[in-house]
């Protein structure tokens, strides 16, 4: 058995041990794609993982930034090729730390992580001109092969300049330590020394994605030996090993001109910008909030409601309908793993916009019927309704994090909750209690009533679950029964989701959207729609 197994292992064609991951891609923009140790190509996206030996290339136009698991920030230019030559971080064991780069071709830009603090020999960057070193730092690269010389005018070779903290360029015939504000250049011909300057040096390309001054990290007050990893964090700490849900951005220019890139909800490219009154896409942490009846091809229903925050990634298009403005016309979201809305889309194309409503306090919604598209992982999804409610007020997490006490919101209004068959509820109620100083949802309550067929529907939340979650996107988990008339006169249970988040500048207002299902042995009982809710009920 023992020979067997080696045999086996022997003419496998690929490794059967996979491959520890190193990052995370944070945005990617155009033609962009890693290649494995194995020559195997791969397009990214975002949140796609990186892993030792891949080379990361992006054509014309095409931009990357990714995260490593110490931290470190790395942003790859258009044109350009940037290799995972050798990556190792261990938090607990530090003497493992090793970080080999090589810049082949084009640019980037780096705010270094927790590699190379240890041991500032654990970290390099090579090229074919020169190596560099760091003592902590931000810094950018430059490599002019002659095709790209010829183009800037500029002799082949290297240049850069230092946003922070210090690097140690070493050439073949010299080496120097470049500080903070100075550029240098290195050109490629053989015996040439390196040469510092206030100014960007000839084939320096100031790039608009990329300004100077940037995203500079904080500096300890000897500005030697800085902290980079933190600039810009959220979330994780920086160096504790984890890639995932960090939104960090190296160049925030970057970050606002994906916000304001119109995403194609079907294919790679642009949404047209096509729908009646046309605005604009929503701001950057801008959410909707979602709920929808999906119908399959044997006639069952399933109702759905989700959250949606503009991010760059995830896109909201607004346009203004009749009076009312600020409507979500077509949405875009990626979801955060294979198989969770990889891309879901929504356009209101010929649909009707009914039940409008709103709130001073920045909030408003509506309900699109018929003429709608929506998509899951590319695949079409049938549904006669579409509810949302939108806010660019969002409260930040901090101002949630920094109230404290008991606190409940009432339903003050919002899209009338509606059924499997189209029936609306003409009296809704309901209620939503936060336990601010334990980070908590306690109880969340809806009652509706008032169908056409006298059904009667109550849900209320499962356990209490963490604030903090709730907020950031985790679904709150409800449950209840239907009574009454129609499909619901044998009790059936129902169970569902409820989204939510805070708007205004202090915790003013909830705004919510919720879905349930059950079934009565024969036919599908749904319920969705959404909310808004606050301290004093109107």
């Amino acid at each position: 058995m023992r020979a067997l197994l080696v045999a086996v292992l022997l003419i496998l064609p690929f490794p059967v041990w996979a491959a520890e991951q190193v990052g995370l891609v944070l945005l990617a923009i155009g033609q962009v794609e890693a290649v494995d140790a194995q020559g195997e190509a791969r397009a990214l996206q975002r949140k796609s993982p990186l892993y030792d030996g891949d080379l990361l290339r992006t054509g014309e136009g095409g931009r990357l930034q990714v995260r490593f698991t110490d931290g470190g920030l790395v942003s790859v230019k258009p044109a350009s090729e940037f290799r995972i030559a050798e990556y190792s971080f261990d938090k607990d064991d530090r003497e493992k730390d090793n970080a080999v780069f090589e810049l082949l071709k084009g640019g980037m830009r780096t705010v270094t992580g927790q590699v190379g603090k240890h041991d500032k020999d654990d970290y390099s960057v090579r090229t074919v001109v020169a190596t560099i070193g760091i003592r902590g730092t931000h810094y950018e690269l430059q490599l002019c092969d002659v095709s790209c010389a010829g183009q800037r005018n500029a002799p082949p070779g290297l240049v850069g300049r230092v946003l922070d903290g210090r690097i140690h360029v070493s050439g073949q015939s010299d080496a120097k330590d470049i500080p903070k504000g100075q550029y240098f250049s290195l050109s490629q011909t053989g015996g040439s020394s390196i040469v510092l300057s206030d100014e960007p040096p000839a084939g320096f390309v100031e790039d608009t994605d990329d300004p100077a001054g940037g995203t500079p990290s904080p500096s300890s007050e000897g500005g030697e030996d800085t902290s980079s990893s933190d600039a810009g964090s959220k979330g994780s700490e920086p160096g504790d090993g984890s890639v995932t849900g960090s939104d960090d951005v190296l160049d925030p220019q970057l970050s606002n001109a994906l916000d304001t890139q119109v995403i194609d909800s079907t294919a790679a490219g642009s949404l047209t910008n096509n729908a009646a009154g046309f605005v604009g896409n929503a701001p950057s942490g801008s959410v909707v909030l979602v709920s929808m009846t999906e119908q399959n091809s044997s006639g069952g229903y399933k109702p759905s409601s989700g959250y949606v925050k503009a991010d760059g990634a995830n896109q909201i298009q607004l346009s203004t309908i009749g009076a009312v403005g600020n409507v979500p016309t077509k949405i875009y979201y990626l979801g955060d793993a294979a198989g969770d809305c990889q891309p879901c889309t929504f356009d209101s194309g010929t649909a009707v916009l009914t039940g409008i409503g709103g709130d001073a306090i920045g909030v408003n919604w509506g309900r699109w019927s018929g003429g709608l598209s929506l998509s899951e992982n590319g695949v079409a999804v049938s549904s006669s309704n579409f509810d949302y409610i939108y806010s660019d007020k969002i409260t930040p997490l901090s101002v949630v994090a920094a109230q404290t006490g008991l606190l409940t919101y009432y339903y003050v209004g919002g899209t009338a909750p509606v059924t499997e068959n189209g029936l609306t509820a003409a009296y809704t109620s309901g209620s939503i209690s936060i336990d601010f100083s334990n980070d908590s949802v306690t109880g969340a309550v809806l009652s509706m009533s008032g169908f056409a067929d006298f059904r009667s529907i109550n849900l209320s939340l499962d356990a209490a679950q963490s604030l903090t979650s709730v907020v950031g996107g985790d679904a709150l988990l409800i449950s209840g029964s239907c009574a009454g008339g129609g499909p619901c006169s044998s009790y059936p249970s129902m169970t569902g989701e409820m989204n939510m988040t805070f708007v205004g500048s202090n915790a003013d207002a909830i705004i919510s959207s919720f879905s349930a299902s059950g079934n009565n042995g024969s036919s599908d009982v749904t319920v969705s729609g959404t909310a808004l809710f606050t301290p004093s009920g109107g």
